[in-house]
């Protein structure tokens, strides 16, 4: 899509606003096969761009020949829709569009985003010097801290990695397509050995044959660690995979959406007061599958959903489907429980035995993640209350105001859905006889900037993973203390994981 491009960012601090409902499939999109629950969206519902989720861009970015200015107020929201609109400013004698990006405040990564879209124009079919786009550059664009042709991430384009979910032109097919540097890197040095214009930029694309673009239609795209699906109406036409060559998409996204006029792939109108075209969007979406694991009580029995016929209770021996949970990551420390009969665990506000019986997320079925340390952790209701095993004696209870023996619990990953290497897989694996570091502290938890490591370890692997099982940050060889920096990682809980030659420290911590 492009050869240069120049953001006019308003540069604030990162902020993730995640989204605090679980969505049904049906009713949220057309997303691919699966469970999954939507993490973010913006529905573009009241009368203003929301500015925590999108900068707007202004100015000629001299791309790709294209005819359009960018202005402000060719961004509007209003009916339900955001709209950006293409036409002839008579009054400035030039040709004006729109084009927003959510850099600095909202990303995507593995998982599925969306968004439903559909074009106006008062004579479509003669035209075809529109160029729309619903698409991401990758975090690492423009980050001055960052070399310009990092193999895993340039700050320039196109290291930094670009997917386009939707490329709209009039006349031709519906494409999405993605463009990179080919991560070389002969040298070792961390930068892709072809650098000079053109021999540094790659490009795949997928097509199908085009929608009518007059109506409604999502275009959607699906990103794992090996590969990007493409999908119109949550039906797949077509992926790209993700090889060793191609590294800078193992990083965040940000979104782009514009409307352009002319250029290179879509060609210059034959008279520009003509132009007049609405790129409506009905919402941007972006959607996560759950975090699968058991929770096992201080009576070494596991907790059983009983299918939500009744009381909870933490008395098996063994993992079965009622003794796995989906993990809902909600922010801030906040999880969501639900059971493989679809439905989520309450605290029935501590009045009654947890029953997994809900079909949607109210205040009962939210709680908070208190980390305890090596996989250990405990369950505070929103009333204020703990959740206790009672022992496996009884039904679970959310009303006790300490933590002791029957409130704190292990949990044991039972599944990902994210694919994960065989040494993510061995990292992540929580095996409760294994041998233990205790001398660890990690601190603060919650945290927002920096995450301090207080060790006398020596020669251990540091390595955090998401919730879907990803890992974001690894090092190895460290001595002693160290410290992470986690400003730019989503608001959320994360599981830390040492590993040295005296044993192993697993911890979980939230990111503010």
């Amino acid at each position: 899509m492009m050869k240069k491009i120049t953001l006019f960012l308003s540069k604030i601090k990162w902020s993730i606003m995640a989204l605090v409902f679980m969505a049904n499939v049906s009713a949220f999109g057309q997303t691919p096969g699966g469970d999954w629950y939507l993490k973010w969206s913006d529905e573009f519902n009241g009368n203003s761009l929301n500015t925590n989720h999108w900068n707007v861009e202004v100015g000629n970015l001299n791309i790709n020949n294209e005819l359009q200015t960018y202005t402000a107020d060719r961004v509007t929201v209003g009916n339900g829709h955001l709209t950006i609109f293409a036409s002839w400013d008579f009054q400035e004698n030039r040709m004006e569009s729109g084009r927003i990006n959510s850099a600095d405040k909202i990303v995507w990564d593995e998982g599925y985003t969306e968004a439903r879209i559909k074009f106006e124009d008062w004579d479509w079919n003669g035209k075809d010097a529109t160029f729309a786009a619903f698409w991401s550059l990758g975090e690492s664009f423009g980050n001055p801290n960052i070399s310009a042709h990092n193999v895993n991430g340039g700050s320039a384009w196109p290291s930094c990695g670009e997917i386009d979910m939707m490329e709209m032109v009039p006349n031709h097919d519906a494409i999405s397509t993605i463009h990179y540097n080919p991560s070389l890197d002969y040298n070792g040095d961390g930068d892709s050995d072809v650098q000079t214009w053109p021999h540094n930029w790659v490009y795949h694309t997928v097509s199908r044959p085009a929608p009518d673009w007059t109506q409604w239609h999502t275009f959607g795209c699906e990103k794992t660690d090996t590969e990007l699906k493409f999908y119109i109406d949550g039906v797949y036409f077509g992926s790209h995979y993700l090889d060793d060559t191609r590294k800078e998409y193992h990083q965040p996204f940000f979104y782009i959406l514009n409307v352009a006029i002319g250029g290179d792939l879509a060609g210059n109108p034959p008279n520009n007061y003509d132009v007049y075209v609405k790129m409506n969007v009905d919402y941007v979406r972006y959607y996560k599958r759950p975090w699968t694991i058991s929770l096992k009580g201080s009576n070494n029995k596991f907790v059983s959903s009983n299918n939500g016929t009744s009381g909870m209770m933490c008395d098996r021996p063994s993992v079965g489907d009622w003794e796995k949970f989906d993990i809902i990551d909600r922010g801030d420390g906040k999880v969501a429980i639900k059971g493989s009969n679809g439905k989520y665990v309450s605290s029935n506000n501590g009045a009654s035995p947890m029953m997994c019986d809900r079909s949607s997320i109210g205040g009962w079925e939210v709680f908070t993640w208190v980390d305890l340390g090596n996989s250990q952790f405990a369950l505070k209701g929103s009333n204020g209350k703990y959740v206790s095993s009672e022992g496996g004696n009884a039904g679970m209870m959310c009303n006790r105001s300490s933590i002791g023996a029957w409130e704190t619990f292990n949990y044991q990953t039972t599944s990902h859905a994210a694919k994960n290497s065989a040494k993510d897989k061995q990292l992540l694996s929580d095996d409760m006889d294994e041998k233990l570091i205790s001398d660890i502290k990690v601190f603060p938890n919650p945290v927002i900037n920096k995450l301090n490591i207080n060790t006398k370890e020596k020669n251990y692997t540091l390595s955090v993973f998401d919730m879907l099982g990803k890992q974001v940050y690894e090092a190895s060889e460290i001595n002693g203390a160290t410290t992470i920096n986690v400003e730019k990682m989503n608001s959320g809980l994360y599981v830390i994981k040492i590993n040295s030659k005296n044993g192993s420290h697993t911890q979980l911590v939230v990111v503010n």
